[in-house]
């Protein structure tokens, strides 16, 4: 996995002490050199802008196959309202 903040060690340590799994730490980034994160793309989506050359293309065909990208503009529309 990549570390990059404080959630992230939480989660490894989450994943190696109470699930016991072996994982290895790939990378450790700071946030500024992170790049693009599912929030943005999330944002892009409600935003109607273009964000298909962010993820790989079967993640894509899986979000728009499957109506998620209209259901996550939906849900952050809704959110905006409140």
């Amino acid at each position: 996995m990549t570390i990059y903040d404080e959630w992230g060690e939480e989660k490894l340590k989450s994943l190696k002490n109470d699930l016991k799994l072996d994982v290895e730490v790939l990378w450790r980034v700071t946030l500024s050199n992170k790049g693009i994160s599912a929030s943005d793309i999330r944002k892009y989506i409600q935003e109607g802008k273009e964000w298909k050359q962010f993820v790989p293309n079967f993640v894509y065909n899986y979000i728009t196959k499957n109506d998620i990208d209209k259901r996550i503009k939906e849900f952050l529309d809704e959110e905006m309202k409140i």
